[in-house]
């Protein structure tokens, strides 16, 4: 049955114009000697900035659900999940996560010595854990890798340059993460709840002067994913990004950034509403989520895990 649609009364010409009144009203008062000045605005708003955030883990006195320790099964025990770059930092974070949940994991890496530790890690979940030696700008490595899989179904496009080169952009963050998407979806469509996320970046949203390359990469990534979470919906493949902002890696982008120039680092600090940066840990668990099949509904959708410091709103 068709919805009703109701045609516009007088009542709702009367709220709009009620609306814009008050808009006005607050207008004018800006703009009278009445309004504080605007540095005391400016400094009530750096205040509101500042104010601690509870860290992450710690738990909230009469809250039962930290207290009673409740679990959401996601459903992911036995599933297949593949991460590229599941070594270090949000990769890594990412492979732990599934595992936890029951789920087996496949990753690679350059490294072959990162490859190791992180497979030694994972030892004692009762999950099998794959790593392998793949350099992801081999178009035949990766795509072996991906096929040799046999079954997959949950994909995370996670591996990036980082750099502000073009070639190294292009190569390592556009076009191993089509391939390796490309590659991946015969074997996913086979899949009950299949999903690929992509971790992208805040810097996909806005301009990033000196960073460029790295900003337009993840913006044609973020596109890509939309438009495939469009041509992948009839297979029943969800496609979804998720784009952390600044996070504490040890020995990492902002680990250097800290040791090499305190002041720059306080500054992105004192940006950010929450008054830190993310944990890999934080980017994981939205990711393992928005893949579970929990998350059935989610479908072309872009989160932003930045802890509130980008100001403009996404439609």
């Amino acid at each position: 049955m068709s919805p009703t649609i109701r045609p516009i009364e007088a009542r709702d010409i009367a709220g709009f114009h009620e609306c814009f009144d008050q808009v006005a009203r607050e207008q004018r008062f800006l703009a009278s000697s009445e309004a504080p000045p605007l540095a005391a605005l400016c400094a009530g708003l750096k205040r509101v900035r500042r104010v601690p955030c509870r860290a992450p883990g710690a738990s909230r006195a009469g809250n039962p659900a930290t207290e009673g320790e409740r679990h959401l099964d996601l459903e992911l025990a036995g599933m297949r999940v593949a991460v590229t770059g599941g070594t270090a930092g949000i990769g890594a974070a990412i492979v732990r996560g599934f595992a936890q949940e029951g789920a087996h994991v496949a990753f690679c890496s350059r490294s072959a010595a990162r490859v190791a530790a992180m497979t030694e890690s994972l030892t004692g979940y009762p999950v099998e854990a794959r790593g392998t030696v793949v350099d992801v700008t081999d178009a035949d490595a990766l795509g072996g890798w991906i096929e040799g899989l046999g079954r997959i179904d949950i994909l995370v496009p996670n591996v990036s340059a980082i750099s502000p080169d073009w070639a190294m952009s292009i190569d390592t963050d556009m076009r191993a993460t089509i391939r390796a998407t490309e590659a991946a979806i015969p074997l996913l469509a086979r899949s009950r709840a299949p999903a690929i996320t992509y971790i992208g970046s805040k810097a996909a949203t806005f301009g990033t002067p000196g960073h460029e390359a790295y900003g337009a990469a993840k913006a044609a990534m973020a596109h890509y994913m939309k438009s495939l979470s469009r041509r992948l919906v009839s297979r029943g493949i969800r496609v979804n990004t998720v784009a952390p902002g600044d996070v504490f890696v040890e020995g990492g982008f902002w680990d250097r950034v800290r040791q090499a120039s305190p002041a720059d680092y306080q500054e992105t600090l004192d940006a950010n509403p929450m008054g830190r940066l993310a944990t890999p840990e934080e980017i994981a668990h939205v990711a393992v989520f928005v893949s579970c099949p929990r998350a059935s509904f989610v479908n072309g959708a872009h989160y932003l895990v930045d802890g509130g410091a980008t100001d403009h709103v996404q439609f």
